[in-house]
């Protein structure tokens, strides 16, 4: 029986002796990880060479005196990026972020608007020779659904003379889709109207008027096809650029500004 016993207590501290190596074992494997896991936070935090702005761009900006965050413009007016026009402050780092804009660029390499969509309703004599299209045409936006050509036609006829007038309607039903584009005899009374009429009120709402995108943007892509300068915020899908709806500076370029 003693014998019994003496050969019970061996076998447990030789058990337990085991357990504590597989803890030793256990333990040491934990803190490598724990090395391992800070190494990888560390080269994290680091930012990478090709991030960092060399010497020679950063003397070049000295010399020519411009600041791309303090001299922010967004060059939109001679082109159309949808994924500029679909980011607040203009900027083409974000990306597409809704599938709006990818389809508007996919569009961008099939769609072509019509070379003259404004002359559906003639109502006078046209445009003057040696005006260009692009100058003379005008984009109403925000009207009411009870518009009518001739109430627009009214309207603008005041900053000058109108040579064609159309309300886009839905095809299916008929009903205006409450904008609309005038086309004037002259450029100088087109930007007549961009002064005067923006913000008028017709019928009661107040509307929007600003240069016509589709003829005086290469690349242009409409608001059916996921581009324009439209949109909901409850959507999520907005697009900036145009007058309602401007690019708004970036926040590092306005705090550099006021220090300066």
């Amino acid at each position: 029986f003693k014998m019994g016993k003496q050969k019970k207590t061996k076998l447990d501290k030789d058990m337990h002796s085991q357990g504590q190596h597989k803890k030793k074992k256990k333990k040491t494997k934990s803190k490598k990880e724990k090395r391992d896991r800070e190494k990888r936070s560390d080269k994290q935090k680091q930012p990478h060479k090709e991030s960092l702005p060399s010497d020679e761009s950063l003397n070049s900006s000295e010399e020519l005196g411009f600041d791309p965050v303090r001299d922010w413009q967004p060059m939109f007016d001679s082109f159309y990026d949808p994924v500029m026009a679909g980011n607040a402050d203009g900027g083409l780092a974000a990306g597409p972020h809704d599938r709006a804009v990818q389809r508007a660029l996919l569009a961008q390499a099939y769609y072509r608007p019509d070379s003259q969509p404004h002359q559906l309703l003639p109502l006078g004599v046209g445009k003057e020779e040696g005006e260009l299209e692009q100058d003379c045409v005008i984009f109403v936006g925000r009207l009411d659904a009870a518009t009518t050509e001739a109430e627009l036609c009214n309207l603008f006829e005041t900053c000058g003379r109108v040579a064609n007038c159309r309300l886009v309607r839905d095809w299916a039903t008929g009903l205006s889709r409450r904008y609309g584009f005038v086309q004037f005899c002259r450029a100088e009374d087109a930007q007549r109207a961009l002064r005067r009429c923006d913000g008028a009120t017709v019928l009661g709402r107040q509307i929007i008027v600003d240069r016509e995108r589709s003829l005086s943007q290469a690349g242009w892509v409409p608001r059916r096809l996921g581009g324009g300068l439209g949109g909901r915020k409850e959507s999520g899908q907005l697009r900036f650029g145009c007058r309602a709806r401007p690019f708004r500076r970036p926040v590092t370029a306005a705090k550099t500004k006021d220090r300066s």
